[in-house]
């Protein structure tokens, strides 16, 4: 370790004076993917459009929507519910990405010595923020907007963001600096927000979720262990430091300010995570989602209130002003949108949750457009840009999602209990 500190010190201003174009890096990871198998980041990778023809594991419910809008005429009303774009680590797994690049040994290789400094030098500089939107996420935002092409803010628009920053970022990405003011003050919409779970599921995370669920053998956790072990050169390494593996990737990957000399393959996702090993750790984000988003009762029922807020804007809206739609923008998380989707109920998920992570990319969007006075021509709903389902009109997306019961899946509700009472035990 002192070798290691004595790296850190003398790379420090060539590190910050030389950091790696992270959007070269990227795209290149993009291209040859982890370990020939695909960039499998779970829901951290960047945003794509979706395209339905290539889904496997999750589908479309019922037959495909009309390729095109219920109406020749412009919609009346848009309705975009976001997900933040792309962010740092949250702290917790920034913390453990952190402890891992510290326990990296002055025998390591020159390729785990240059990521350690760079994780460390980058992660503890006063700037560095858990959790923050990153460059890569402003684009992602800014792209949202040119792609909705809904020009500036309107005084009669309704913003919402949550009280979480890279939220509100996203908004200002979204309006430029122009217009980035139509985000501060807005109201921090509770209806956006998570609800808040149970002790035994908030206490830990990924990997007591894998063993709950059984997803892998102790050998392959052994696999895992020795993998990193070996890259590292350390003497031994704990399950969690194994999960701070996969993070790291997710960490290199994301446009993360963590400056490196000299770097020209990411570390973490060849040296420390392999294909397969990637895709291990996206079906355990799956079965996460799934558990304690998509398909958790609570998180589920109390999305029911934005599906009101959907139709109450649906019908609202007259035709279309001189000015544009009326318009909803409200800028939230994953965890609002997947149990939204859940109760929607546009896709069939398996209850491994297979695939579910890989369609909520960052910048993921659920856009509801309405045609004609108060939708009576027609509602077109997208997801991540491709039509999931259409009604005759505001009033048939009422009678749908509001009357009738679509919270009936035992075997979903099922599931979350055997996660619940395994973890608590």
């Amino acid at each position: 370790m002192t070798r290691l500190m004595s790296l850190l010190l003398a790379a420090a201003a060539a590190a910050a004076a030389a950091v790696v174009d992270l959007d070269s890096l990227f795209e290149s990871v993009l291209a040859s993917g982890v370990a020939g198998h695909g960039p499998l980041l779970g829901s951290k990778r960047p945003y794509a459009p979706l395209d339905l023809g290539e889904l496997t594991t999750v589908s479309l419910k019922g037959p495909a929507a009309p390729p095109q809008p219920p109406s020749s005429e412009p919609p009346s009303s848009v309705l975009v519910l976001s997900r933040h774009g792309a962010r740092l680590p949250t702290a917790r797994k920034a913390e453990r990405v952190l402890n891992l690049a510290w326990r990296v040994t002055g025998d390591a290789s020159a390729a785990a010595q240059r990521w350690a400094v760079s994780t460390i030098s980058g992660m503890q500089d006063p700037a560095y923020r858990p959790a923050a939107l990153t460059a890569r996420g402003e684009r992602e935002m800014a792209a949202m907007a040119d792609t909705l092409g809904l020009g500036p803010p309107q005084a009669h628009w309704d913003i919402r963001t949550t009280s979480v920053e890279r939220t509100v970022a996203s908004c200002e990405a979204f309006f430029g600096a122009a217009n980035a003011g139509a985000c501060r003050g807005v109201a921090d919409d509770g209806l956006l927000r998570s609800e808040k779970m149970s002790e035994a599921l908030r206490l830990d995370n990924i990997d007591k979720l894998a063993k709950a669920v059984e997803l892998f053998s102790e050998d392959w956790v052994q696999q895992r262990i020795q993998r990193v072990r070996v890259a590292l050169e350390v003497s031994d390494v704990s399950t969690s430091e194994m999960f701070a593996a996969y993070h790291a990737c997710q960490l290199e990957v994301a446009a993360a300010p963590t400056a490196a000399a000299e770097l020209e393959v990411p570390f973490a996702c060849s040296a420390l995570v392999g294909g397969a090993d990637a895709a291990a750790h996206e079906a355990i984000e799956d079965a996460e989602a799934y558990a304690v988003r998509f398909a958790y009762p609570q998180r589920v029922a109390a999305k029911r209130r934005i599906v009101e807020r959907i139709a109450a804007h649906l019908e609202g809206a007259g035709r279309a002003p001189a000015d544009g739609p009326a318009v909803a923008l409200y800028f939230a998380h994953d965890s609002t949108l997947q149990p939204l989707l859940r109760l929607l109920d546009y896709f069939h998920v398996d209850d491994s949750g297979a695939g579910l992570s890989g369609m909520m990319p960052f910048a993921s969007r659920l856009t509801v457009e309405g045609y004609g006075p108060r939708g009576s021509d027609g509602v077109q709903v997208t997801f991540n840009g491709a039509i999931v389902a259409t009604y005759a009109s505001a009033e048939a997306f009422r009678a749908r999602h509001l009357v009738e019961d679509v919270l009936g899946d035992e075997d979903a509700a099922e599931f979350v209990a055997v996660v619940v009472d395994t973890r608590t035990n």
